[in-house]
Parts: structure tokens; sequence; C-alpha cells
């Protein structure tokens, strides 16, 4: 009984949370970087640390309270990747009120991690995301805790292959590292990094800078 009574608690503290991060991705009061752009986020989902996984979705609510979410404007999709299934994801949307509901969904989800390699995951992440997200021409915020060198080069090369197959042209990438490996072998376009966690608005406004290259 007491089990139980610990897990309802632990669920109404997620919901909390999750309509708390809604409210404040859906207000429009701090609004700073207008531009047509389609942007996907990607969470790496999986953490046996729950501050860390909270610490993406609090990170990615503060981003998209810069955007200027709009039909004329950025248009936003989500997913995250390295959970079972591999990939969740939505479709673009122009509507901020829709983007804050799918954010919240995707925190709630909370699914069970795969064990598989970093560039693994990232590999499923494109793989997946690309028979149902348009990629061309669009920039993907990506974060992630991969450590492993060796993981992040390979998933370099997987990048440029898809690249020079067609699968995707004029793909830019800020790279949100909360691991420790370098990420210097991707793409010229693909290798902005950043790795202080130490003040989330600041790290927010610099992705925002560069969503719309100011």
């Amino acid at each position: 009984m007491l089990r139980l009574i610990l897990y309802a608690l632990f669920l109404a503290g997620f919901v909390r949370i999750g309509y708390a991060e809604e409210s404040l991705c859906a207000s429009t009061d701090s609004v700073r970087y207008s531009c047509e752009r389609h942007v996907v986020i990607a969470i790496d989902d999986i953490s046996d640390i729950a501050n860390d996984r909270g610490q993406e979705y609090s990170m990615t609510r503060s981003v998209l309270r810069y955007l200027n979410i709009r039909n004329d404007s950025i248009n936003v999709a989500l997913a995250t990747y390295g959970t079972d299934p591999f990939t969740s994801y939505t479709s673009y949307s122009s509507t901020r009120d829709t983007v804050c509901n799918d954010l919240v969904d995707l925190w709630l989800d909370n699914r069970p991690a795969n064990d598989v390699t970093p560039s693994r995951k990232i590999q499923d992440l494109v793989s997946n995301i690309t028979t149902k997200i348009d990629l061309n021409n669009a920039l993907l915020i990506l974060f992630t805790k991969d450590n492993e060198q060796e993981d992040v080069d390979a998933t370099s090369g997987m990048l440029r292959w898809h690249i020079h197959r067609g699968t995707f042209k004029s793909l830019s990438a800020i790279v949100v590292n909360m691991g420790n490996s370098s990420f210097d072998t991707w793409l010229e376009n693909s290798n902005v990094n950043v790795n202080s966690w130490n003040n989330v608005d600041y790290v927010a406004d610099m992705i925002g800078r560069y969503v719309c290259g100011k």
C-alpha cells in the first residue's frame, strides 16, 4: 500500500511539473528571435539521474520561449531518442500551444532506455525521423549525454553518409553536450557545441541566436 501511495505521489509530481513547464513554454513574453526556419529538437531521453532528464526538458522549454513559433516564422518538431521503442517524434508545428503540449507529453511518457551504443542511438534517431520529418534545410538541435569518443566519431561518419546519399541536404546542427566528448569530427556546419549548464537561460539564448543566425 505504501508503495502505491508513493507511486501516486510521484505521478502527481510529474503532472505538476509537466503543466508548469507547459505554462512557461506557452508564454510569448520572452520571444526574442524570429526567422523562417524549420527546427527539430532531439532529446536524449535516457538517464539514470532524473535531474539530467529534467534539465534537458527545462532547457528545451527555455529555447522554445525565445523562438517566435508561427506559421510565417519558426516551425518546430520534437523528437526523443534512446528509448524503447527507439524514437518518438512529432510533426512540424507552427502553433506554440501544440509544441508545448507535445513537449509535456514526451516528458510524461518516460519510456525505458535501450541498451545500445550512443552512435546507434543517434543512427536510430536519424533513420526513424527521416521517414516522418523533412530534414532538408533544417536545423537539428541535438541534446546528448554521450561520453564515448569512438561512438561520437562513428556518428559523424553516419551523418556524412546520409548527406552523401541525399537523405537530407543543407542540414545544420547545434550539439547541446552534457557529456565529455568532442564533436570536432562532425561536419563543419554541425560542430557548434554547448557544454555549459550553469546558466540555462544563457545557453537557451545562445541556441536561439544560432537558430536565426544572430
